[in-house]
């Protein structure tokens, strides 16, 4: 299930990122601690005034985590097995424009949501991939290097997680505001960039028995950008005829641009 571009937004100009209640806070919460925040983010949307990317669909491509959904969307949600997750409140804008000139912009009169969940802090799904068969190679930071990465559990992967954060810190630390090496410091960040791994990838996920066949959503991330559902959500969202989506088969492109869609595989 991927997100068509019809209907695309942003936040406002003015939103305000330093907010203890913006999705910025909500982001690091969730990253610092594992689980989700008490609190409700404030989050805004505009839609685009142009008019190939300025629908008002069920789905709004746009930056809001995970996805802008409708009402209409959110009470289909309820009915299937979802990761753990929090629904809150969007308020979205639409621009209105004038002999080509944005005259303003309206609130639009549907309520939409931000159907928030997260597969890589909270809930991963690593463990239900088989290691043993499923071969991840690595791009190197450098991009002179592709490498398999030998793992055989998830465990093992997390750890390596673990290790490319410490990198990507250090490296941080060490980049001048020329995004060079600070100076004395040129042998170490070299061989860091040497060992920063850029991005996974894989041709095949393949699955093992501890698989919960029940889910209706999940993701995998680094792996693939896709978000796969059930073949019962699928239809669901088809027969209600939710707009603003594309589903495809893992594996399949669908767009010019390659996005990382491998094929899954249960054995």
């Amino acid at each position: 299930m991927e997100v068509l571009d019809e209907s695309a937004s942003e936040f406002p100009e003015n939103y305000d990122w330093d907010s203890p209640f913006s999705q910025r806070s909500h982001r690091d919460y969730v990253i610092e601690h594992r689980t989700m925040p008490s609190f409700e983010p404030k989050l805004e949307q505009e839609i685009s005034d142009d008019p190939q990317f300025n629908k008002v669909n069920d789905f709004i491509f746009g930056p809001t985590k995970r996805y802008c959904i409708s009402e209409r969307v959110k009470n289909i949600l309820t009915d299937f097995r979802l990761p753990e997750h929090r629904f809150y409140s969007v308020t979205v804008y639409q621009k209105k424009r004038l002999l080509g000139l944005i005259k303003s912009k309206a609130k639009v009169d549907s309520k939409y949501f931000a159907f928030f969940y997260d597969n890589f802090f909270i809930d991963d799904k690593l463990d239900f991939i088989d290691f043993n068969k499923t071969r991840v190679r690595t791009e190197m930071l450098n991009k002179k290097r592709i490498l398999e990465l030998e793992i055989s559990t998830a465990t093992e992967l997390k750890d390596v997680y673990s290790r490319q954060a410490g990198i990507s810190d250090r490296i941080n630390e060490l980049t001048d505001s020329n995004g060079k090496s600070k100076s004395g410091f040129e042998v170490e960040y070299e061989e860091l960039l040497n060992n920063c791994i850029y991005k996974f990838e894989t041709d095949k996920i393949y699955f093992n028995n501890k698989f919960d066949h029940s889910v209706d959503l999940f993701e995998i991330p680094h792996f693939s950008w896709m978000t796969y559902i059930s073949e019962r959500l699928m239809n669901r969202l088809k027969e209600e005829n939710v707009t603003g989506l594309i589903f495809s088969k893992p594996g399949e492109r669908q767009y010019l641009a390659k996005r990382p869609n491998p094929e899954l595989r249960w054995e």
